[in-house]
Formats: C-alpha cells, sequence, structure tokens
C-alpha cells in the first residue's frame, strides 16, 4: 500500500497518548490526518495503520467506573492511637490484679485488639471514592475489529473528527 499523500510525516501531536490497543503489547499515541489513523509507539517501531476509506463503521460506548478504596494515612493513624488506646486501657483494667508477666501480656493483647479494631473500623469510617471517566470505542474494518479505550472528551472529539 502506497501511503504517500497520507500526510503521515505531518501528524506531529498525537491525538490521544498511552493508548492500549487490543490484540498488540505496549502503549501506543494515536495520530490521526485526513487519510489515515496511525497507532504507533513511542520508539515508532510497532505500528497500526488503518486508511480512514476502510472504516465501515465505529461504536463508542461509555466505560465509566466508581469505587471507593480505604484512605491509608488516616487508617493508619487510627489504627496506631486506637492499638494504644485499648493498650493503656487493658492495663488499666487489671493493675493490681495480676502479677507484673501477666500485665505485660495483657498490655500486648490490648494493643493487638485496638490495632485489629481500629483497622476494621477505620477501613469502614475512612473511604474515598474515586470516579474513571471513559469510553471504549470500536473500529469496525474490512479485516476485523480495532478497539481502544480514552476518555470521553476524547471519544467525542473523535467521534467528530470521523463524521
Amino acid at each position: 500500500t502506497d501511503f504517500s499523500g497520507s500526510n503521515l510525516k505531518t501528524m506531529a501531536q498525537p491525538f490521544l497518548s498511552d493508548v492500549d490497543i487490543a490484540g498488540m503489547n505496549g502503549k501506543f499515541e494515536l495520530y490521526i490526518s485526513d487519510r489515515v489513523l496511525r497507532f504507533t509507539d513511542k520508539g515508532e517501531q510497532n505500528m497500526r495503520v488503518i486508511l480512514r476509506d476502510h472504516i465501515t463503521s465505529f461504536t463508542i460506548s461509555d466505560t465509566d467506573v466508581t469505587f471507593s478504596t480505604a484512605n491509608k494515612p488516616r487508617v493508619t493513624a487510627f489504627s496506631a492511637v486506637s492499638s494504644v488506646l485499648m493498650a493503656g486501657a487493658a492495663r488499666r483494667l487489671v493493675y493490681g490484679r495480676m502479677p507484673k508477666g501477666s500485665l505485660d501480656f495483657v498490655t500486648c493483647a490490648g494493643a493487638a485488639f485496638g490495632l485489629w479494631g481500629g483497622i476494621r473500623v477505620g477501613c469502614w469510617a475512612f473511604r474515598d471514592k474515586h470516579y474513571v471517566d471513559g469510553s471504549f470505542i470500536e473500529l469496525q474494518t474490512a479485516c476485523g475489529k480495532d478497539s481502544f479505550s480514552c476518555s470521553d472528551d476524547k471519544a467525542r472529539e473523535f467521534a467528530r473528527l470521523l463524521s
């Protein structure tokens, strides 16, 4: 195939970066010209070129994801405080009632219970919600399908460029 006049050399800025293409290993950049879509890695060693005339259809699907995680610094601080407080409470509770060796054991058991409880309660109480905005684009050509993911804004811009 002759790519002369396809503006392969004039596509200076990538439309998308760090694109995962189904069926190809590595991260790619997408360059778009008036005649071709070119997926290339940073060293331009691996490349996939799709002529725009060969794209029969494309589908854009919304892939937004929401999830939550524990705020680790807060959970850690809460667990440490809980551990120290439980160790002190356990020691104070049995002080004078048990021999010295048993007192140290109860203190350690109180600290362990406080740490365990602090992690459980901290992971429940200190949650951070995350929202990942994304779209999945699937290009249908005569040779098969090519697909990749990007942000919703880039997907809308991609649809405007190809329409």
